[in-house]
């Protein structure tokens, strides 16, 4: 029997780790961390310091703010981590990397079986299409209560071209508002129709630009 160890036990993630560990027999939830001190069906500690849970491995879904504690009490109880939150500064990745060496650390951007497959696939796409006069461009949409943006498998999906190009890429990053990208997303579509030589009523009736928004797209 293998005793979990949930640190962010009250969040979305740390909520669906501990229903899915219900329907094993192989693994129980012996206690979870979370300062929010939520109700559940294990006991939960509000911090890495006042938990004397005895466990097997951590599950980690929490704040970057909230790992380095984590990963020192790791350290100290020499328990392995699973550590999926992302947005870690770089003094945190280097603790992680130095705590790495004195119990296991399994750390990923994304738990999900089709964005690690998506990972290899984009390292192929850069290699193919680079050489082209392709450019490559990540866009991301969230929830409004998303906490770091760029998400984490936005810049593991940056990394891994960046792998696969040797490192040749800097990546800028830009924050756009709905109402924004579907203006973004209008010029476009009217700059197109403009290259096609198609004239301002039809452009009106496809994109429902303006004739001024139209003006200023042809001015560009």
């Amino acid at each position: 029997m293998t005793n979990i160890l949930i640190h962010g036990c009250g969040g979305k993630m740390g909520r669906v780790v501990a229903e899915l560990v219900k329907n094993e027999t192989d693994c129980k939830v012996v206690g979870g961390i979370d300062p929010g001190m939520p109700e559940l069906e294990f006991p939960v500690y509000p911090s890495c310091e006042a938990c004397n849970a005895e466990a097997d491995v951590i599950i980690d879904f929490s704040t970057a703010a909230a790992i380095p504690a984590l990963l020192d009490f790791a350290r100290a109880k020499k328990i392995p981590v699973v550590l999926c939150t992302t947005a870690l500064s770089d003094e945190t990745i280097q603790l992680m990397q130095e705590t790495s060496k004195e119990t296991a650390v399994l750390k990923s951007a994304n738990m999900s079986l089709g964005v690690n497959l998506l990972l290899e696939l984009v390292q192929r796409a850069a290699n193919i299409l680079a050489d082209s006069g392709f450019d490559i461009e990540i866009l991301e949409k969230h929830h409004n209560q998303k906490i770091d943006a760029p998400s984490g498998t936005a810049m593991a999906i940056a990394d891994a071209i960046n792998q696969a190009m040797d490192e040749c890429y800097h990546f800028f990053f830009f924050f756009f508002t709905v109402q924004e990208l579907k203006a973004i997303s209008q010029r476009l579509e009217v700059a197109r129709m403009l290259n096609e030589g198609r004239v301002y009523s039809d452009i009106v009736a496809k994109t429902g630009a303006s004739t001024a928004t139209i003006s200023r797209v042809n001015r560009s």
